[in-house]
């Protein structure tokens, strides 16, 4: 045996040398077979699967989270209080989700990228638009770009002094008003 064999001792976190793993090789060579569902899909389609329903006397097939809906709402009003929790805390969370669409997560358009992306199109659309307003022989159209908005051209003074004001400030809901006392 070599030197280098000999001064090397299994035992605690030291496994033997021929069951590790060669510079190159994957711990799952076979990786993750192909058709396999990830445990997302199977929810979905255990969600979206149609059961029959017996109803008032007539059959019909109606998904199963839609029979999951309709039984968590007969437990609430029948006063089970934990399915009356249930529901409050689903309707506060889709109330929030139609008031707040970012507060479900990342969304399509929540990028640096996209969001350049996105204001060079209404850049492009925008003056399309008064591209098309002019050569039509109509007056030409003015479309303010949000001053925000980075894919805005640079406007000079004098178009900002000759634009009209609109005379009411529009106040900050965050900071306090003149009238409110704070305490």
């Amino acid at each position: 045996m070599s030197e280098r064999k000999k001064d090397y001792t299994v035992g605690y976190r030291r496994p033997p040398k021929a069951t590790q793993f060669k510079p190159g090789q994957s711990g799952h060579p076979n990786g993750r077979p192909r058709g396999a569902k990830s445990t997302r899909k199977i929810w979905d389609e255990e969600i979206r699967a149609k059961v029959l329903v017996h109803e008032n006397g007539k059959s019909r097939l109606v998904s199963k989270l839609q029979v999951a809906v309709r039984q968590l709402m007969n437990k609430a009003a029948g006063g089970d209080l934990k399915a009356i929790a249930q529901i409050h805390m689903v309707l506060r969370e889709l109330e929030a989700a139609a008031e707040n669409p970012s507060s479900l997560g990342p969304g399509v358009f929540d990028r640096p990228a996209d969001a350049q992306t996105m204001a060079s199109i209404v850049e492009r659309i925008r003056l399309s638009f008064l591209a098309s307003r002019e050569a039509d022989g109509a007056a030409p159209a003015s479309i303010a770009a949000p001053e925000d908005d980075p894919a805005a051209p640079p406007q000079d003074e004098a178009s900002d002094s000759a634009a009209p004001e609109t005379g009411a400030e529009i106040p900050d809901p965050k900071s306090p008003s003149k009238g409110d006392a704070s305490c």
